[in-house]
């Protein structure tokens, strides 16, 4: 009877869908079903009997392994722990299972089973990966919400006292005859115009650039038109202002190139207004200087320097110079009103164009700007 018995508990094992194993006392394979043969890619047992494994070497994390072992053939059980094993040259995801072999009281070994879960965890982990998505978007569409809630809230903010004085100006002078009252009215109404212009041009180019939607408009063109093009816009307001304005010239005048010129030019005149706006007296220093790239000498790196003697930049403000609608408390009756945007566009166009800018300021000595990037 206990012969058919072995037969039958030996049938049993062999039949098992399972892997299952035993070992003795040093860890080392007595015997396996042949589930375990056949997940293995074993030819027989006599491939593993007498070796543990990690002389098979399909564990990728033996200290964990063994330890589980351990404490197993210290009388504890280990139920359906994950791991990874290299089966035939992959890894896969397993759930083992653990339990010590009593001989008369005393453990002689250890038996256990394993499973292969590698759908399933795969599956879990898409789904994990899904959820954080999920989340992200979840996040990014909150902030995006309270963005848009706080930029809309600043542009009216922006925009109230600009169309408040156009609509007190024109309703004021609907009869008005004087010339004198009414060129001087036309002016502010001018100045408040032009306020609007600039706020909403600069407001759309920051949320194309945010959106992927600014497109470029490239064209071959000179690099000495583009900065006299520059010049030719700056020349005359600072010295409107009586500053005088410095340009100096470190490149190939012949040279050609395939860009955007317009916004090659929106970067140096943003930051050369910021200038002229801030500068009382002394000078404006415009430097640029253009090199072939090492690289392949198809494309030019660019440098533009600008650098003003006007009141500087508080040291607790310079980290926040680029963000929208930023500005330094200064007395808007000798600075003048800015829309805050000016900076924020050059930088995400200096960065559109895989460049950087940095800036170097002391307030009541001045302010430099340095940027470069490729074309």
């Amino acid at each position: 009877m206990a012969k058919n018995t072995d037969l039958i508990f030996e049938k049993i094992i062999d039949t098992a869908l399972e892997c299952i194993f035993w070992k003795d006392c040093d860890r080392k394979y007595v015997g396996v079903n042949k589930a375990f043969l056949n997940y293995f890619g074993l030819d027989s047992e006599d491939d593993l009997i007498g070796k543990n494994d990690e002389e098979m070497g399909w564990l990728t994390d033996v200290d964990t392994f063994v330890s589980d072992e351990v404490k197993v053939l210290d009388g504890e059980t280990v139920y359906m722990r994950h791991a990874i094993l290299i089966i035939k040259g992959e890894k896969r995801d397993i759930m083992i299972s653990k339990a010590p072999i009593y001989d008369n009281d005393k453990i002689a070994g250890l038996a256990g089973s394993l499973v292969d879960v590698t759908e399933e965890k795969r599956k879990e982990r898409e789904i994990e990966e899904l959820r954080k998505n999920l989340e992200k978007s979840l996040r990014n569409e909150k902030k995006e919400k309270r963005r848009t809630d706080e930029l809309i809230a600043r542009l009216r903010l922006e925009m109230k006292n600009p169309l408040s004085a156009i609509y007190s100006i024109s309703y004021m002078d609907r009869y008005a005859t004087d010339p004198d009252k009414l060129s001087f009215d036309m002016r502010r109404v001018h100045a408040a115009s032009n306020y609007l212009m600039t706020l909403s041009q600069e407001l759309i180019d920051i949320r194309s650039i945010e959106n992927d939607n600014l497109i470029l408009e490239e064209k071959e063109c000179a690099f000495e038109m583009i900065i006299d093009g520059i010049e030719t816009v700056i020349r005359p307001l600072a010295e409107e202002k009586g500053l005088k304005f410095l340009v100096s010239r470190d490149y190939d005048r012949k040279k050609r190139l395939v860009c955007d010129p317009g916004r090659v030019q929106q970067i140096a005149i943003n930051l050369l207004m910021n200038s002229i706006r801030f500068t009382d007296e002394g000078k404006i220093t415009f430097d640029v200087k253009a090199e072939d790239t090492e690289t392949d000498g198809k494309s030019l790196k660019v440098f533009f320097r600008v650098k003003d003697d006007g009141c500087g930049i508080g040291e607790s403000f310079i980290p926040k110079i680029y963000d929208e609608f930023s500005q330094e408390k200064r007395n808007p009756n000798k600075y003048g009103k800015g829309t805050g945007l000016g900076l924020t566009v050059v930088k995400r166009l200096v960065e559109l164009l895989n460049g950087n800018i940095e800036v170097d300021s002391e307030e009541d000595m001045g302010t430099t700007f340095r940027v470069e990037f490729e074309l």
